[in-house]
């Protein structure tokens, strides 16, 4: 009878520890999806945080500002974007054509030649542009000067590559007048004046 009682005792404790065991375990679980729960609710929290300061810088920010913004985000699309959509968006953009030679006005932030990081230049899609707007009749256009990619502005192409050599050679002795403009915001006790463009440089 004794070593009955015994072993009873035994197999109670016994039974007793494994329903610890498992409460302590189904409590961690709790717990680690607690926890779980609450990175994920304060990362949640952070990103709208700080798409709020993003509204609100872009909301406190001054004119010139947001149209450099604006001007970045467009020439990123520029980039990204098919070599046919570079090539038609340049099409459009012509500013003067005769037979010999194409005007077109360069996009900010569009890098003239390829290189590094580069995924898609004007020099890359002439081909495309000569065919939009020349026929079959001309394999390709060519660059006569280059143009910084932060610079937008009148950009001179030609249609064969004596002419291009020509023009090439006036730009070397600086028989082409060059003016550029540039846009500045004045500060005052009223705000900001609208944007005013000044010519400097030849």
């Amino acid at each position: 009878m004794a070593a009955t009682t015994g072993f009873c005792k035994g197999l109670a404790n016994t039974w007793c520890l494994r329903i610890q065991i498992r409460s302590l375990g189904q409590a961690g679980i709790r717990n680690q999806s607690a926890e779980a729960g609450g990175a994920e609710k304060l990362a949640q929290r952070m990103r709208q945080e700080r798409k709020n300061r993003g509204r609100e810088e872009q909301i406190n920010e001054s004119p010139v500002k947001q149209q450099v913004r604006k001007l970045v985000q467009f020439s990123q699309q520029l980039q990204n974007v098919h070599p046919n959509v570079l090539a038609k968006a340049l099409a459009r953009s012509i500013v003067y054509q005769d037979e010999e030679i194409v005007v077109v006005d360069k996009p900010y932030g569009v890098p003239v030649h390829g290189g590094p990081g580069v995924k898609t230049s004007i020099s890359d899609v002439l081909p495309v542009v000569a065919k939009i707007l020349c026929g079959p009749g001309v394999e390709t256009l060519y660059i006569c000067h280059r143009l910084d990619k932060e610079t937008t502005g009148a950009m001179v192409l030609a249609k064969n590559e004596k002419m291009a050599e020509h023009i090439q050679h006036l730009f070397r002795t600086r028989q082409v007048l060059k003016k550029y403009w540039g846009k500045a915001s004045v500060a005052c006790s009223h705000g900001i004046w609208p944007g005013m463009s000044y010519p400097w440089g030849s």
